[in-house]
């Protein structure tokens, strides 16, 4: 459990280790509700964007199917978690697969865990570059969460080599999704 003091004002500071569990940063809004048995939450406001898969239609065109990244209603949440939106696609529905890798093996037949893990989808109904979109666009969450950070200013990355660099972009499948991960380094 964790403490905070009202100020003069009515201001809360919100501890730093639920900012860190909600990923507040400065300039977000924060909901409040309570219940009948006078408990309140807290919650970040889940802000929303339109479909990386289907640019906001509902349907991929490629495939003329329901978008299975937004569930055809054209728009996802921005400020959530890859974990998160993993478990909130519904796959079964959209007949897909997902791997989600957190170690690998090398040519030794040793086992050793990925600093980034590894997601990828299958599907036999949908197309590669359909597939393609929605798989970037969730490896690219996990790279922004899991990616080494400055330890001087632990919002910016971390500066890699050329060779840790190509690693992190080849968990990406387009050429586009490669470049714009490139300059959140490189920038």
């Amino acid at each position: 459990m964790f403490k905070s003091t009202i100020s003069s004002k009515g201001q809360v500071t919100i501890p730093k280790e639920i900012r860190d569990y909600l990923n507040l940063m400065e300039g977000d809004t924060v909901v409040f509700q309570y219940n009948t048995e006078g408990k309140v939450h807290i919650d970040k406001q889940i802000i929303f964007i339109d479909c990386p898969v289907c640019f906001g239609s509902g349907i991929i065109e490629n495939d003329n199917k329901g978008c299975y990244m937004c569930d055809e209603k054209k728009v996802i949440p921005n400020n959530i978690f890859a974990f998160k939106l993993i478990n909130e696609i519904k796959w079964r529905k959209y007949r897909i697969s997902y791997t989600l890798s957190h170690h690998t093996m090398d040519s030794n037949e040793e086992v050793y865990e990925l600093s980034i893990p590894r997601f990828s989808l299958r599907s036999d109904l949908y197309g590669l570059d359909s597939l393609a979109a929605g798989n970037d666009y969730i490896q690219m969450k996990l790279i922004q969460e899991y990616a080494p950070r400055r330890v001087q200013d632990p919002e910016q990355y971390a500066i890699p080599s050329d060779i840790v660099l190509a690693e992190i972009t080849s968990l990406l499948t387009e050429t586009s999704s490669k470049r714009e991960v490139t300059t959140w380094f490189r920038a």
